[in-house]
C-alpha cells in the first residue's frame, strides 16, 4: 500500500493487500533455508500480524546477527518502538558494509545515524547512498536529516533535484511545512 493515500483504496482492499502480504511472509518462514533466517522472518511476522508477544527477543535475536543476508523490512520500526536505536544503528552499518549497492542499506543507515541524534552522518550516508544507488529512499533520510540540522534550503534543493513524483513530493512538503511549525502550508496540503 507504500505510496497510496488511504482515500485510493478501500478498507476491503487493504484488508486483501494485509493477507496477502501476511500469506507471503508465512510462506517465507516455512521455507526458511537457516535458523537465523526464520527468526528475522518471524520478527517480521509477528509485526504485521500485530501480535507483540515475544517481539522484544525476536528483535535482540534479529539486532545481533551480523551476517551477510538478512531482510529486517519492519526491523527498523520495531526497533524505534523499543528503543533499540544503538543496536539498531551497529545492525545498519553491517548491513551496509554486506551490501553498499543496496539502497535500502544507505536508507537503513542513514536512518539509524537520524534515531541515534547524529544528523550530519545521517545526511551524509543518505548523500553517498544517493549517488551510488538507483531509488528514491534515502531522499526522504537526506531531507529528515537536514531538517534536523535546520537546513530548510538544502533539504529544498533535494526535492528539486530527487525527481519525486506527486506522492514523494506531497510527503516532502508535509515534512518541511512540520518541522517549522507552518500550519498554514500543512493546511493547503
Amino acid at each position: 500500500v507504500h505510496g497510496d493515500t488511504l482515500d485510493e483504496r478501500g478498507g476491503e482492499e487493504i484488508a486483501e493487500i494485509l493477507a496477502a502480504a501476511q500469506a507471503n511472509w508465512e510462506a517465507a518462514f516455512r521455507h526458511a533455508r537457516t535458523a537465523d533466517e526464520r527468526r528475522i522472518i518471524e520478527l517480521n511476522l509477528q509485526f504485521i500480524r500485530g501480535n507483540w508477544r515475544g517481539l522484544g527477543s525476536l528483535l535482540a535475536d534479529a539486532l545481533g546477527q551480523t551476517h551477510c543476508g538478512r531482510d529486517g523490512v519492519w526491523l527498523s520500526n520495531i526497533a524505534l518502538m523499543f528503543g533499540d536505536t544503538e543496536a539498531y544503528r551497529q545492525y545498519a552499518d553491517s548491513e551496509l558494509a554486506c551490501d553498499r549497492a543496496s539502497n535500502i542499506a544507505w536508507f537503513d543507515a542513514s536512518r539509524a545515524a537520524f534515531w541515534n541524534g547524529d544528523f550530519e552522518d545521517g545526511a551524509r550516508l543518505a548523500r553517498e547512498g544517493a549517488d551510488l544507488t538507483e531509488g528514491r529512499w534515502v531522499y526522504t533520510e537526506l531531507i529528515r536529516n537536514l531538517l534536523a540540522q535546520g537546513d530548510v534550503d538544502a533539504a529544498r534543493q533535494v526535492i528539486r533535484n530527487s525527481s519525486a513524483g506527486r506522492n514523494e513530493a506531497f510527503v516532502y512538503e508535509t515534512m518541511i511545512a512540520a518541522s517549522q511549525g507552518d500550519q498554514e502550508v500543512l493546511d493547503t496540503l
